[in-house]
């Protein structure tokens, strides 16, 4: 069987060889990111940011970017119990120790998540669905493993769970945004401090600056425009994000 880390390794030490490994991370992770994002949630600055950035690459160099998403999304599909590229980001020392980057091994995120999440079919059950909310995602390995856990339990993700991530550096957010991408989850990430800078107001609408995931605005239409139990109770002001969305709970609906 082909080994697809490898050949996903040997594609970044392709283009890093003459350039700043930790920059080239950072821009592939954005290329990435922006090419998902403007398919379902266009925005002009992150069109031209895309632009500015890509240039920066030969055509053979382009190619070997989007392969490398490729190898992502088969790698994710072959085994979805994993951090992809959190692991790749930690086994590489891409990060920055000082900064505190010490990203969560799968296997405790997923133990993490079997223990949050056991009341999760219930609460869907009584309310409609739930929120899963990490305010430091790093590379989306808390959200990814508890996706896994619900699909476990024979839960939809798709339609009856929202994944909210926030975390304050752009290129560490948007591995989380494209993980949860590939990985099919409805929800969106924030870049920013969620100290000084706290997700609030109504969960189900990503705030402006967001990165929204695909399957984001399928799970919004089943929740607000197709009327279930609760959207006379979705109103602004109502709640806010921050009282429901607290760092590894769940959120079960919208609280009058």
């Amino acid at each position: 069987m082909k080994n697809l880390k490898k050949e996903f390794t040997s594609l970044f030490y392709s283009m890093s060889v003459t350039r700043d490994r930790a920059e080239v991370w950072r821009d592939i992770v954005f290329l990435w990111a922006a090419a998902i994002n403007n398919r379902v949630h266009y925005k002009q600055k992150i069109e031209d940011a895309y632009l500015a950035i890509i240039q920066k690459y030969t055509r053979d160099e382009q190619e070997r970017i989007a392969e490398m998403l490729a190898i992502v999304a088969a790698d994710m599909a072959r085994n979805p119990e994993q951090d992809f590229l959190g692991g790749f980001y930690m086994a590489e020392r891409l990060g920055n120790p000082r900064r505190g980057q010490y990203f969560t091994p799968y296997d405790v995120a997923d133990m993490m998540g079997r223990i949050t999440l056991g009341t999760a079919g219930a609460e869907i059950k009584r309310k409609g669905y739930i929120t899963v909310n990490d305010p430091a995602c790093g590379s989306g390995v808390m959200l990814l493993a508890g996706a896994n856990c619900l699909r476990q339990q024979k839960i939809g993700v798709e339609s009856n769970v929202l994944f909210v991530g926030q975390d304050i550096e752009t290129g560490i957010g948007l591995m989380a945004y494209v993980q949860l991408s590939l990985a099919g989850c409805p929800g969106y990430v924030v870049i920013g401090d969620s100290l000084s800078e706290p997700l609030t107001g109504n969960v189900l609408k990503a705030p402006d600056d967001a990165w929204v995931t695909p399957a984001y605005h399928a799970f919004i239409f089943k929740h607000v425009l197709e009327g279930t139990d609760y959207v006379d109770r979705i109103r602004p002001g109502q709640y806010s994000r921050a009282e429901c969305c607290e760092a590894g709970s769940i959120d079960a609906g919208v609280r009058s």
